[in-house]
């Protein structure tokens, strides 16, 4: 839990930080349609549905935080498609349309479920699967899931470092930075959203 003086600081800052905001790229445009069943904005429903931590945040600070639901809309035709399901192996038995959930299951499962801390599974890949090269990769435009926060749980790991900090390049512009530890290696894409696919395909 924060202390009082971690929460006034987290005030000041957010007097800073523009509104209306696409949490996942803060570099992107925002989308103010409204939903004609709901009449809420269709990107806050989204955030709200997907990432529930942030609907909060933006409840306790008053943010107006808002996606582009363009590509909600746009990814689960494409993911739907008879030729797509086939280019990536999506068996016949599955008769559920991406994105709807399976009964029960729910996105966040936060500090009580799942994803209660990540970091502590990476102890066990590197225990049973040494010969694992994770790489984990962060867009440092994303807001959802900053690429500081990232970078430090890794650095929290505590592994023997195998190569520093250095550039990587795309197009002969520095794109980015990474970082190799003894099993695993922390990549940042500069300017990038929260999917790489999504914002940074050429990356």
């Amino acid at each position: 839990h924060p202390s009082k003086e971690c929460e006034d600081a987290t005030k000041k800052a957010l007097d800073y930080i523009p509104s209306p905001l696409d949490p996942y790229d803060v570099l992107a445009p925002t989308c103010h349609d409204t939903n004609p069943e709901t009449g809420n904005n269709v990107g806050a429903e989204f955030v709200e549905q997907y990432t529930p931590h942030l609907t909060k945040l933006s409840q306790k600070y008053d943010l107006d935080i808002e996606y582009n639901p363009c590509i909600s809309d746009w990814t689960p035709k494409y993911l739907n498609r008879d030729d797509v399901k086939a280019a990536i192996h999506v068996g016949s038995n599955f008769t559920r349309q991406w994105p709807n959930h399976p009964e029960g299951w729910y996105y966040n499962e936060g500090p009580e479920g799942a994803k209660k801390d990540i970091a502590l599974l990476f102890p066990k890949f590197f225990e049973k699967a040494p010969q694992w090269k994770i790489i984990v990769v962060s867009g440092t435009a994303d807001s959802a899931v900053p690429f500081m926060g990232t970078e430090r749980w890794m650095e929290c790991l505590d592994r023997p470092v195998a190569k520093d900090w250095r550039p990587w390049l795309l197009n002969q512009d520095v794109a980015g930075m990474i970082k190799d530890w003894d099993h695993m290696t922390f990549v940042s894409v500069k300017g990038c959203g929260h999917t790489i696919p999504t914002y940074c395909p050429e990356a």
